[in-house]
């Protein structure tokens, strides 16, 4: 441990340290502006003088927030610990923020509270509470007890043909769309970290834009009881929805071959 000043009590093997504190322990790195340490109990606190000053690094994680604090756990070789104020938890290419967030190390469970929201390769996933289960470290489960909405930036091109002096001329140009999907409750399944599939569930929607060869064909809006995703390569493969499913499919404007839009229903 390093820092400008401390205090430590050696009856009650308790202390603070200021200033530019900073602590190494085999793959876990602490900074902050000051330490509360409560040695019997193995707990220590860190604080920060500007939002989010308060920085733990263990194994891929990076966890900033106004508080940390954390339980050393001796036996799996790690801590549990508790952020609260602005919290900021950066994992490889995802990155999760929240007003608090509750790490449990042994049974590898994280909840995070008050506005979460996960950013997952541009994709973000959001509701009212969401808990994360680890498997060896490795994110493999998300749950949504409720409010679940998910979007996602989708971006290609758009063809069309105009007819100019009795000639026909191509025209493209890019387009950027966001999918949208909501549900009373989400699970997500993940493999090796990734997303592998998703499910919506209890008044699901979802309204997700369709490209073929990276040209834009239309948007389907839908609902149901339940909407089941596959996912590869952070992309939409299939949706399937079940319960009262219902939907319009409206074709892009600019495809002269199709009219629209299409209603569709099945109980």
């Amino acid at each position: 441990m390093n820092c400008n000043w401390a205090r430590f009590n050696k009856k009650t093997e308790k202390g603070f340290l200021f200033e530019n504190v900073s602590m190494v322990k085999d793959d876990q790195n602490l900074t902050c502006d000051s330490l509360f340490v409560d040695s019997p109990k193995n707990i220590m606190i860190a604080y920060s003088n500007a939002n989010g000053n308060a920085t733990l690094v263990q194994d891929k994680q990076i966890i900033k927030s106004n508080t940390i604090e954390y339980v050393e756990l001796p036996e799996s070789d790690g801590v549990s610990y508790a952020a609260r104020g602005d919290v900021i938890i950066t994992e490889e290419e995802r990155i999760a923020t929240c007003g608090e967030a509750i790490y449990d190390r042994e049974n590898g469970k994280t909840v995070m509270k008050i506005n979460p929201k996960i950013i997952d390769n541009e994709q973000t996933i959001a509701g009212s509470e969401i808990y994360l289960s680890y498997n060896d470290d490795v994110l493999d489960r998300v749950f949504i007890p409720s409010d679940a909405h998910v979007t996602n930036p989708i971006n290609g091109f758009r063809e069309w043909i105009e007819v100019i002096d009795g000639d026909s001329v191509s025209y493209s140009d890019s387009v950027n769309f966001s999918d949208d999907m909501t549900g009373s409750a989400l699970r997500g399944f993940f493999i090796d970290g990734k997303l592998d599939s998703m499910r919506l569930e209890g008044m699901a929607t979802t309204l997700y834009h369709i490209f073929e060869d990276s040209i834009y064909q239309g948007k389907n809006k839908a609902s149901g009881d339940t909407i089941q995703m596959k996912f590869k390569d952070n992309d939409l493969e299939t949706i399937f929805i079940s319960g009262g499913s219902e939907g319009i499919y409206t074709p892009d404007s600019a495809d002269a071959q199709m009219e629209g839009p299409i209603k569709y229903k099945s109980e």
